[in-house]
């Protein structure tokens, strides 16, 4: 996300499908890339 955010990209991370799901909109209504960073918990 640092680098997404240097180079002037907006970053956000979802950690939850919610979170997933309304990320992945305002990225996709915004003008220009976004970047999501999808949080995926191990399996044991």
């Amino acid at each position: 996300m640092a680098l997404a955010s240097g180079m002037g990209v907006p970053a956000t991370r979802a950690e939850t499908a919610d979170e997933f799901s309304r990320q992945l909109e305002a990225a996709r209504a915004a003008d220009g890339p976004a970047l999501v960073e999808l949080m995926v918990p191990r399996s044991s």
